[in-house]
């Protein structure tokens, strides 16, 4: 049975573009570019599937996450 790794995954919608941009704030570098949502969901999924099995490979350690996210209403 495989293991299951789990860490939070941004995705934006670049204004000047129109493409996706898809993050994994914890591995450094981590980032997709696509031109839509679902395209950059699944290649986010495969790159971050490629960092981990990278650092697995590599013997380091992997990076833990230290992430808040937060929406914030702002009355003016």
């Amino acid at each position: 049975m495989a293991k299951e790794y789990s860490y939070t995954v941004l995705i934006e919608r670049d204004v000047e573009s129109g493409d996706y941009i898809a993050y994994a704030p914890a591995f450094d570098g981590c980032v997709v570019q696509m031109k839509t949502y679902e395209e950059a969901l699944a290649e986010i999924k495969e790159v971050l599937k490629d960092y981990i099995q990278d650092y697995i490979s590599d013997g380091e350690e992997l990076p833990r996450e230290d992430l808040s996210v937060k929406n914030l209403t702002i009355a003016i």
